[in-house]
């Protein structure tokens, strides 16, 4: 994961069957919504997180603190074996907010997974400032209608498609249709793209065999990626991994060039030996958003990586035991086990923190975190949030090296070098 919010220069790094953008049948759909795979864990740890201050921040300075949010492939809104999809952890995250005037659309195309989300909204009780609509029909169809609907208020557009996504000039045409002036009500999106769609269509590139579709596959790529840029000679050699790195860095710079955005690219994998099974990037024109986004992100990836070790843990050491068998983590406790392993994990952290506020200290007398936070967070983006960069200024201090105070916002805080 990595942030940015310049318009240029800093990057990051990519399984779902490969078809129309944003459509799917209704048999992928039913199995989509069958059970959240451990991905799904972080996905939705992040909307989840998210929404809540989003609606918050924007709501407190938008006309009778109206603020809008879609989730433009809304699903089932739970799965089958019961655990909340993004519409139920939408209006969950939302419902303690009584000073707001929150207006949240569900949009499904499919007829059958639209009849249960209507179901599931049905029986949530979100209380008087939270407006639930559902609506039937693709979101391409709805985008002009949603967007008339959410002018002037704060807007935060969620899409989840299987396969190649909404075209790059959609996500564009969100920015374009919104003021982008500094004190204009907030717009974000937050977008997935399926790896397998990318590496498959790359594949179909560099084959010789023809085949009907082909030519449209194609031409389904060019229009996620806005333009045939994928296509590149140049690009054939390498391997599907540093591919769809290639692939998601250039991708994520053209989105913030074209929307003059900044944002955060996240991949998320089933496992972590296994390649990503998507990505979501993120798109925000607020500094607060990046600020927000990184925390919530921070205590999402704390999250999956616990579904991982239950997951590992149930199919190891929980068998072991079952069979009267030594524990292969060497230890009988998972939670302290766990525990032990995100201490050194947040050890490590803290010390690149550290290595990287030293050098910044260095070259600046006096600096903002958030001015520099590309540089204060290379190599922990996207893993650590304020507290691990409080930890990491307070060593700083104990050495000598800063005169400032580190309580507060840490985003905001102005790190001033010991003379």
């Amino acid at each position: 994961m990595a942030p940015s919010n310049r318009r240029k220069g800093e990057h990051n790094r990519i399984v779902t069957q490969a078809g129309q953008p944003g459509r799917s049948d209704s048999a992928d759909v039913a199995r989509f919504f069958e059970s959240r795979r451990t991905a799904a864990v972080l996905k939705h740890g992040i909307i989840r997180r998210y929404v809540r201050p989003f609606a918050a921040k924007t709501g407190s300075a938008s006309a009778g603190h109206k603020v809008v949010i879609v989730d433009g492939y809304a699903g089932a809104g739970r799965y089958e074996d019961g655990s909340p999809g993004s519409p139920e952890l939408i209006i969950q995250a939302l419902s303690p907010l009584n000073d707001r005037d929150v207006t949240c659309y569900f949009v499904e195309q499919d007829q059958t997974t639209f009849d249960s989300l209507c179901t599931v909204l049905a029986e949530l009780n979100p209380g008087q400032s939270i407006k639930c609509v559902p609506l039937s029909g693709g979101i391409e169809d709805r985008f002009d209608e949603l967007l008339g609907a959410s002018k002037d208020i704060p807007l935060f557009v969620f899409l989840d498609p299987l396969g190649f996504g909404l075209p790059f000039e959609r996500i564009a045409h969100v920015f374009d249709s919104r003021p982008a002036a500094r004190y204009s009500p907030a717009t974000e999106v937050m977008f997935r793209i399926d790896s397998q769609s990318i590496y498959r269509t790359r594949g179909a590139l560099l084959s010789d065999a023809e085949y009907p579709g082909k030519v449209a596959q194609l031409g389904r790529l060019d229009d996620t990626a806005g333009g045939d840029w994928w296509r590149d000679p140049a690009m054939a050699g390498l391997d599907t991994s540093s591919y769809l790195t290639w692939f998601i860095d250039e991708l994520f710079q053209r989105l913030r060039q074209r929307t003059k955005a900044g944002g955060w690219k996240v991949e998320l994998r089933h496992d972590p030996d296994h390649l990503p099974a998507y990505y979501l990037i993120f798109l925000t024109r607020h500094p607060a958003g990046m600020d927000v986004f990184s925390a919530c992100l921070s205590s999402a990836q704390e999250e999956w990586r616990r579904a991982v070790f239950d997951e590992q843990w149930r199919s190891t050491v929980g068998r072991s035991q079952a069979a009267g068998q030594f524990g292969l983590f060497g230890e009988d406790d998972p939670d302290a086990e766990f525990g032990s392993q995100e201490a050194a994990r947040v050890a490590a952290w803290t010390d690149t923190l550290a290595a990287n506020l030293r050098l910044l200290v260095a070259k600046h007398p006096v600096f903002v975190v958030r001015d520099k936070q590309a540089d204060v967070l290379k190599g922990v983006a996207g893993l650590i949030r304020e507290k691990h960069i409080r930890a990491a200024m307070n060593v700083l201090k104990a050495e000598g090296l800063i005169v400032n105070d580190t309580r507060g916002d840490m985003w905001s805080k102005q790190v001033v070098r010991a003379s």
